[in-house]
C-alpha cells in the first residue's frame, strides 16, 4: 500500500540525522535530510501542508517557525517557551504537551 504523505526531516545535527534514518530507513514516505539553505528551506515550505516542531527545549525564537509563518505555513509545535507564546492554538497552528502522545 502507498503511503500518500510525504514527511521530510530537515536536521543540521548530523548524529540525530543518522539515528533517524537507522529507525526509519524502512518508512516509506519518509525522508530524513542533513542542513539545507534557507532557499531550499523555503521551497520545500511552500509545498508543505504544515511544520511539525516538537521541541523538548524552551526555545527562546526559533527561525523556523518565524519562516513557516512568513511562508503562510501553519505550525504544529511543542507547547514550551516561545513557541507556546508565538503559536495561536488552533488559528495559526496546533501546540501540543511535549511527551504526550495523546495530545
Amino acid at each position: 500500500m502507498t503511503n500518500p504523505i510525504k514527511v521530510l526531516i530537515v536536521d543540521d545535527h548530523e548524529m540525530v540525522r543518522i539515528g533517524l534514518a537507522a529507525v526509519l530507513s524502512t518508512e516509506e514516505g519518509i525522508e530524513v535530510v542533513g542542513a539545507r539553505s534557507p532557499w531550499e528551506v523555503l521551497d520545500e515550505m511552500s509545498r508543505a501542508a504544515f511544520l511539525v516542531l516538537p521541541s523538548e527545549c524552551f526555545e527562546n525564537f526559533p527561525l523556523v517557525l518565524v519562516e513557516a509563518f512568513a511562508a503562510g505555513l501553519p505550525v504544529i509545535a511543542s507547547r514550551l517557551g516561545a513557541m507556546a507564546e508565538l503559536v495561536e492554538d488552533e488559528r495559526t497552528g496546533l501546540l501540543f504537551q511535549p511527551g504526550d502522545a495523546d495530545d
